[in-house]
């Protein structure tokens, strides 16, 4: 369908309603989405491991520095087959390097207890890590599971708490300048091994699941964070619920989840000072010759109190393609773009099968924003870096309602020339609030949107867009 029939379409709907605009291909859709969201719930919480409560606890008592104390009993644990180190309630325990969780180990966090990292990392021998979906040597996560197996990070709530000391590395930055932060691992995008790539100037993650399978973190608050809060990495079977998140600095992402596969992360409530809930899959070459995709995510019942960038963020790291993602019931009180899709230009790989359900966003000055033309390249690339598109197909949302007031366009697809965006679905959107470009549209095929933004209605049924064309809301 050519523009001037999308125009004479758009012309004799304006009026009509936004919801419950379905035929019966979306209908199967939707029980497929829901139905392997469900089984990949049901896989993960079968596999999560379980510890004998009645067998006991190493209790490891308070102090001023209980590093070596927590990871001496974990390594006993191990040792001895599997078991559980617990905090005393009440405490505060003060801890001077990095925690590593071992196989067959629950690390338990006592009521309204504390446990506080210090700036000091630094210092420390490097360790595999991954940030901005490069693989490299650097700084130490602050509480890390590197191959683990079966083990769990878990609390009795919102009181207990992991502390990532974040402040003093945000003042270090500021006197050196944000700038450097992660241009270090934006350089090493083309490195095709880890082995050369070393960078002891990005910040730890607070919490890193690298490697791993069958993990647990549940039931409590991780703080201050001075990079990404919870990083789950290459990994499989992981279930992250009831977490609260409370880091405000520049790049805490609240919940990142990187090439891994068979992950759920429910019931989690996030203040970051980046994306909400982040998903990538590599950069460029590094993500390309690791080659692990994200794939078989579910996000439920979460909710994302602020973040500054994207509320749900889907790249723009995805050299390793993602896939088999499924957001549902997420309520946002406040972010710049709720549901946000990205990748650059060169990126490669795909993006397919991304079904969002159910959002209610508050504040946001975008609802829903693909964009396969995100600026966040990798410096200085190899002059005859060949381009790679990437592949955009099968995207879902549905039943979203964001409440906006901003210049920006509320609903934002834009693919590439070259590469369209395929297969976009939006169905019962609703736009509130004083909002002045509607909706975008470029390079993209087969787009079907029943939206309401501010007081005009779109019904679009599998229409393409040969190049950018923009309705404002009160045309």
């Amino acid at each position: 369908m050519g523009w001037r029939c999308i125009c004479l379409l758009l012309g004799a709907v304006t009026a009509a309603p936004t919801g419950k605009v379905r035929g019966r291909r979306a209908a199967a859709d939707t029980a497929t989405a829901e139905t392997a969201a469900a089984d990949i719930v049901r896989r993960v919480l079968a596999g999560t491991p379980t510890f004998d409560d009645e067998r006991g606890a190493v209790v490891v008592p308070a102090g001023p520095d209980c590093t070596s104390a927590l990871n001496e009993a974990m390594l006993a644990a191990n040792s001895a087959g599997g078991g559980t180190v617990a905090t005393r309630d009440g405490a505060a325990y003060e801890l001077d390097g990095p925690l590593n969780l071992l196989s067959h180990v629950r690390l338990r966090v006592g009521r309204d207890t504390t446990l506080r990292f210090g700036y000091s990392a630094p210092q420390r021998p490097p360790v595999l890590r991954s940030a901005e979906g490069v693989v490299f040597h650097g700084p130490s996560p602050l509480v890390r599971a590197y191959r683990t197996h079966g083990a769990r990070v878990e609390g009795r709530g919102a009181s207990s708490v992991i502390d990532g000391g974040g402040r003093a590395w945000h003042e270090k930055n500021a006197m050196i300048g944000s700038a450097h932060r992660t241009s270090r691992i934006k350089e090493m995008g083309h490195e095709p091994s880890e082995h050369g790539r070393v960078d002891q100037r990005t910040p730890p993650t607070l919490l890193e699941l690298f490697g791993s399978t069958r993990i647990v973190v549940s039931s409590l608050t991780l703080r201050d964070s001075a990079f990404w809060t919870a990083h789950c990495v290459l990994s499989y079977g992981v279930l992250l619920e009831n977490i609260h998140v409370d880091s405000r600095g520049r790049n805490t992402d609240g919940i990142v989840i990187d090439s891994s596969t068979d992950v759920v992360a429910r019931r989690n409530s996030i203040v970051s000072g980046d994306d909400g809930i982040s998903i990538k899959s590599g950069r460029d070459a590094a993500g390309r010759s690791v080659g692990r995709p994200t794939e078989d995510l579910v996000l439920m019942d979460n909710v994302i109190v602020k973040a500054s960038a994207g509320g749900v963020a889907v790249g723009s790291e995805v050299s390793g393609g993602i896939r088999r993602v499924y957001a549902l019931n997420t309520t946002i009180t406040k972010a710049t773009i709720a549901c946000y899709v990205k990748s650059t230009p060169g990126r490669g790989a795909y993006v397919q099968d991304i079904y969002v359900r159910d959002v209610v966003a508050e504040q946001v000055k975008e609802c829903i924003t693909v964009n396969a033309n995100f600026k966040n390249p990798t410096p200085k690339p190899p002059p005859a870096r060949p381009a790679r598109p990437t592949d955009f197909r099968r995207l879902s949302f549905e039943h979203v309602l964001c409440r906006s007031s901003a210049d920006s366009r509320a609903i934002n697809l834009a693919g590439r020339p070259s590469y369209h965006l395929r297969g976009v679905r939006l169905a019962d959107v609703s736009v509130l609030g004083e909002v002045r470009k509607a909706l975008a549209i470029a390079y993209a095929t087969d787009v079907s949107i029943a939206a309401r933004v501010g007081a005009t209605a779109f019904d679009l049924r599998n229409v393409s867009a040969e190049e950018c064309r923009t309705w404002n809301a009160t045309t």
